[in-house]
């Protein structure tokens, strides 16, 4: 029997549709962001999957870069109905990069982490096409 949260899916995508029935589905699922110039913004999505002993959660994400302390960017309650149940999480969120980097976002469910997403930032030098 299940006696705490687990995460079953923890990933960045730009977007989550849903079917007439709820069933999410993920597009553009990445690890990698490139940018030709920085200050750059970039949306996305974090979609979570939670299964739970039926109770509410709080349920938090954190952002850190390489060895910087985490800072917490989302945090809400979350309602798992059903004993074990599902709770979706879909965090739309838009971020400002100030430089390319190694970067993660932690995942705490009762300020107990519980999985890391890892992600780059990279810059890409256009080249100028020749004449």
């Amino acid at each position: 029997m299940l006696d705490k949260p687990q995460v079953n899916i923890f990933v960045i995508c730009d977007r989550v549709i849903r079917d007439q029935n709820g069933k999410p589905s993920l597009l553009g699922v990445f690890d990698t962001l490139t940018f030709p110039v920085f200050p750059a913004v970039f949306p996305f999505v974090l979609f979570t999957q939670i299964v739970a002993p039926k109770g509410e959660y709080q349920f938090s994400i954190h952002l850190s870069e390489t060895e910087s302390a985490p800072k917490k960017l989302f945090e809400e309650a979350i309602k798992v109905a059903d004993d074990p149940g599902r709770a979706y999480v879909e965090t739309n969120l838009s971020l400002l990069f100030d430089h390319p980097g190694l970067f993660e976002f932690r995942l705490y469910i009762n300020a107990e982490p519980k999985l890391t997403c890892p992600f780059r930032v990279y810059q890409v030098v256009q080249v100028a096409p020749h004449a």
